[in-house]
């Protein structure tokens, strides 16, 4: 390496390492079927780490849908927002600014015909002592609504009962990265809902 290139190399470890943490987080909660800001929206800001997500601060947003956070951190965070029992994610990742973020929520709604399944695949794996089975749904939900059912759950399925022991749920919203979910029991014996909420976009399940 040339002289140059060395005092090159020292000089943007030296601004890296004396680069303060990452500041202020501000943004706008928006209501995303009114178009309108949404006050009174719980907001969180989070970061994952090594022993799962870490709370960094909890505020709510004011009257013109305003969020504020003073916390210094370093890496990738999370505003995580509730509204209205439906959990929104948006990440914010490293050097990307972190002022004036928008993210929109949704009115919900029980009505079944908010979003459309697109897609229901069942994928057979036969191995030499049992047979792993896959079914996946996709959801398009066109609308300006949050699509919330604890009830009934957004999608059921049926397991058989050697399988129940060992049920996976991997749901992917739109715009997000595939998290893990329970299923839970329904009034019907062998059925399982799936109670995660289908937000405007594309959603995936993958039990």
């Amino acid at each position: 390496m040339k002289p140059w290139q060395m005092r090159a190399l020292v000089f943007a470890l030296a601004v890296l390492i004396s680069s303060p943490l990452f500041a202020a987080i501000d943004g706008t909660i928006i209501n995303g079927t009114s178009g309108q800001p949404q006050p009174n929206a719980l907001v969180s800001l989070m970061q994952p780490g090594k022993g799962g997500m870490q709370v960094l601060g909890t505020t709510k947003s004011d009257a013109q849908g305003r969020f504020h956070f003073d916390q210094e951190t370093q890496g990738p965070r999370i505003l995580q927002v509730i509204y209205s029992g439906v959990t929104y994610n948006q990440v914010a990742p490293p050097g990307m600014p972190a002022a004036g973020l928008t993210v929109n929520v949704y009115e919900p709604t029980r009505n079944p015909g908010t979003a459309q399944l697109a897609q229901h695949l069942v994928l057979l794996q036969p191995g030499e002592t049992e047979l792993n089975v896959s079914e996946n749904f996709i959801y398009q939900n066109a609308s300006k609504l949050s699509f919330h059912d604890p009830l009934n759950g957004s999608a059921q399925v049926f397991v058989p009962e050697a399988g129940r022991r060992n049920v996976k749920v991997a749901i992917t919203a739109p715009g997000g990265m595939p998290i893990s979910r329970e299923v839970g029991p329904t009034r019907t014996a062998g059925v399982f809902k799936i109670d995660y909420p289908l937000k405007p976009g594309e959603t995936r399940f993958e039990v």
